[in-house]
């Protein structure tokens, strides 16, 4: 039986993101209430010529990342905590954040995957709160060094 639009659809496979999970370094589990996360990586590229050449060369220059994370203000003492760790550039040497997750569906996981972002130190806080829900919230803006896949 031909497609209704006449269009040719293999399924590739599924994969669930509901084991997602955001850890930071070793000494901070689940709690921080993370609601979304965000990160760039990037690598600065020069490209040069030559006079008198039709050849151009790439320079590669140092990289950096930037993020971000949106969580629900709270619990006191683990954020305390994180900001101790987090929010000072002298620690940034153990300062990783980790996320990780599990493809795949039910009994057919393929194994885990993620990233790791190494020497993370927060550059800025702010908060917010909306009059209808009363819940605060809360988004760290950081740097880091680099950017493994793990």
């Amino acid at each position: 039986m031909a497609d209704v639009f006449s269009r040719q659809v293999e399924h590739g496979g599924s994969f669930s993101s509901d084991q997602a999970r955001l850890t930071f370094g070793t000494d901070f589990g689940l709690g921080m209430l993370v609601q979304s996360v965000d990160f760039n990586y990037n690598q600065k590229l020069m490209r040069v010529y030559e006079v008198g050449s039709s050849q151009s060369y790439l320079i590669a220059g140092r990289t950096g990342g930037t993020g971000s994370l949106s969580r629900v203000f709270g619990p006191k003492k683990l954020a305390t905590a994180f900001y101790a760790q987090f929010g000072d550039a002298c620690k940034s040497g153990d300062n990783n954040l980790r996320f990780t997750f599990t493809t795949g569906c039910g009994e057919s996981n393929t194994g885990r995957e993620g990233v790791l972002l190494q020497h993370a130190v927060i550059t800025d806080i702010g908060l917010s709160v909306k009059a209808e829900s009363m819940m605060i919230s809360e988004t760290l803006k950081l740097i880091f060094m680099s950017m493994r896949v793990v």
